[in-house]
């Protein structure tokens, strides 16, 4: 009995001392990172927006993100945070114009990635791929990016962005940055909280940093098993979700035709197994194909992020965003691919610019 009550007592202690050494070492709880704008969210939004167009942002606004942790010396303290603002129209990057000038114009729709979320402005994708395609001899390197992506879209609500906002600009390439879960609104924060990291035995977990470090890990294989589940489930030939993806693929294509606007379709993977083990490279092939019978030029990102930690690519610890490296990394890439498809493509794109350009009467060299 008194072996097993000093055993009991070592064990406790031992206990003791791993949470004090965690505590110690400033280790908090793993919590699955949710958007937190701040009080200021709902009186930056626009009061009515367009037809099926979820929500816009007012212009010349300011949001705030923070985060339970986030790497050191990109997000500001206090608290991890980030402040976001919104240009002359309510979107990220230098302020828009409605009116064109003789430079190729080139419109990107998606959701959070395209958005940028947790990545200053001077880091996005956007901005950084205007800055490579500056140096390109194509054009002469006069090319304008604007950036329509906003959090939370799905592929319905970009393309009811584009044919009733993103038109009015007149582009003459239009990228949908596309992510899985655009499939639909129900999916479309499952690749956030599949990392969870405080579902299973949530309530004891904030008091204890031992119990958090010995579950996380299990919660987040179960997290991933279930994304993974949910993904595949979605992409079924037969699913009322890929079907309506398809449809507004095609609607997409055929507005772009149109309106003299060259498609594109980037296909962004979820930074998890970026390797041959990769669940979801089946679902790139269909979104692909999909979009290939309608015309879109397709370029799939997966490439560039093959045999990289997943974890070194991601905003924070439990927030699966691309961060400033993931972007500025892509930017080049991608440009390149872009550069390619423009430049086969360059006689559509000359005269979508002689076009657009002379509705302001503006003369292209």
């Amino acid at each position: 009995m008194q072996r097993i009550t000093l055993s009991a007592a070592a064990l406790i202690i031992s206990l003791l001392v791993a949470e004090a050494t965690l505590r110690v070492a400033g280790v908090e709880p793993r919590v699955a990172h949710g958007v937190k704008y701040g009080l200021d969210y709902k009186p930056a939004l626009v009061t009515s927006p367009p037809p099926g167009v979820p929500y816009l942002i007012k212009p010349y606004t300011e949001l705030r993100e923070s985060w339970a942790e986030s790497p050191a010396g990109y997000s500001a303290a206090p608290g991890n945070s980030l402040v976001y603002s919104f240009n002359n129209f309510g979107f990220r990057g230098p302020d828009f114009s409605l009116e064109r000038t003789d430079k190729v114009r080139i419109a990107f729709i998606g959701d959070s990635f395209c958005f940028g979320q947790g990545v200053r402005t001077e880091d996005i994708i956007t901005v950084r791929l205007e800055e490579y395609l500056s140096r390109a001899p194509l054009f002469l390197g006069r090319f304008e990016v604007y950036n329509f992506g906003l959090p939370g879209y799905d592929s319905s609500a970009e393309l009811a962005l584009f044919k009733e906002y993103v038109l009015n600009f007149k582009p003459d390439v239009c990228v949908v940055w596309y992510l899985l879960n655009d499939v639909q609104m129900d999916v479309k924060y499952m690749s956030m909280l599949y990392l969870g990291g405080n579902k299973l035995l949530k309530r004891y977990r904030s008091y204890s940093r031992l119990l958090d470090f010995t579950v996380a890990p299990i919660d987040w294989w179960i997290g991933e098993k279930r994304l993974t589940q949910t993904y595949l489930a979605a992409y079924q030939d037969g699913s009322p979700d890929f079907q309506r993806v398809k449809k507004n693929l095609a609607e997409f294509a055929r507005c772009c035709r149109e309106n003299h606007v060259l498609p594109v379709l980037a296909i962004h993977p979820v930074l998890m197994e970026l390797n041959e083990n990769h669940p979801f490279l089946i679902i790139h092939e269909k979104i692909g194909a999909a979009a290939r019978s309608q015309g879109i030029e397709v370029v799939d990102l997966f490439p560039c992020f093959r045999g990289l930690d997943e974890n070194s690519l991601w905003v924070a610890p439990t927030d699966c965003h691309p961060n400033h490296l993931a972007h500025r990394m892509i930017a080049e890439k991608f440009g390149r691919e872009l550069l390619a498809i423009m430049a086969g493509k360059k006689d559509y794109i000359a005269e979508s610019r002689r076009r657009k350009s002379a509705i302001n009467g503006a003369a292209p060299d």
